[in-house]
Parts: C-alpha cells; sequence; structure tokens
C-alpha cells in the first residue's frame, strides 16, 4: 500500500451511527478481523493491555437490559431520570449487528478501565463526502 491509498482510507473515513445502519448482520468474520487488527495497535513494553467483549445475537438484547435498568435504579435514586433516555438504552443495542464492552456487566475489577463502546452496523446510504477547514488555520510551526 503507498502513501496516496493511505491517505484516500484516512480520508474517506466516516462515523455512521445505529439509527443509519441497515439492520444487516456483519459477518463474524469481519468483527473477528477489526479485533485482529486492533490487536496490533501500539502499546507500552508489548503489554497488550486491551480485552475486547463482542456482543451479538441474544447478547444484544441482554445487554439492553443491562443498561436501561442500570440507568434507571441510578437516576431515580438522584432525580434525574428520563423516560427517552431509558427507552433509547433498551433499543439501541438492537439497531447494532455487533457491539463491545460493558465494564461491571462482565465484572471487570476497580482497575480495569472501560475504554469505550464500538456501535458495529453496514450503513444505509452512501456516505457523504467529509469536510475539513485548511490545516494552516491549525499549525504553529517553531522551526
Amino acid at each position: 500500500m503507498n502513501a496516496s491509498e493511505i491517505d484516500q482510507l484516512i480520508r474517506k473515513r466516516r462515523s455512521v451511527f445505529p439509527k443509519d445502519y441497515t439492520g444487516e448482520k456483519v459477518s463474524d468474520e469481519i468483527i473477528n478481523q477489526m479485533l485482529e487488527n486492533a490487536n496490533w495497535a501500539p502499546n507500552h513494553k508489548l503489554t497488550e493491555p486491551w480485552r475486547f467483549v463482542v456482543f451479538t445475537g441474544d447478547g444484544l438484547k441482554q445487554l439492553a437490559a443491562f443498561q436501561s435498568e442500570c440507568y434507571k435504579s441510578v437516576t431515580i435514586a438522584n432525580d434525574t431520570f428520563r423516560e427517552d433516555r431509558y427507552q433509547s438504552l433498551q433499543t439501541k443495542p438492537m439497531q447494532s449487528s455487533h457491539f463491545e464492552e460493558a465494564k461491571s456487566f462482565f465484572g471487570l475489577g476497580p482497575y480495569d478501565k472501560l475504554c469505550g463502546f464500538l456501535h458495529v452496523g453496514m450503513p444505509k446510504a452512501t456516505l457523504p463526502d467529509g469536510r475539513r477547514r485548511p490545516i494552516s488555520e491549525k499549525v504553529k510551526w517553531f522551526k
């Protein structure tokens, strides 16, 4: 792969959200390839500190139930409960083909860190071209 091909991969990348998914399941082979690539991320002294948890099929239903009930119990206790947020937590995971990570759901320890969620799905439409302001507005050179 040459530099121009890498540039294009980076510049064509887009965020796609669950509401924009077709509902088509992404194959487990593609998910495995994504995880294999993630496994090659740079890390300090080859500690490879990451672990991945993947929800798919009925696992998505379990995650949705866990997230929404956890939200409900915490927010009712501090009087910040919102029904729309609760409903979203019950349905949003179901829009994804696969979903990764949920710390307390798997009893991870106090020193483990939940680094985020990655929804995976097939986009409904062609993705729009990206837009960025010129790099000259964002860089200061000291020589």
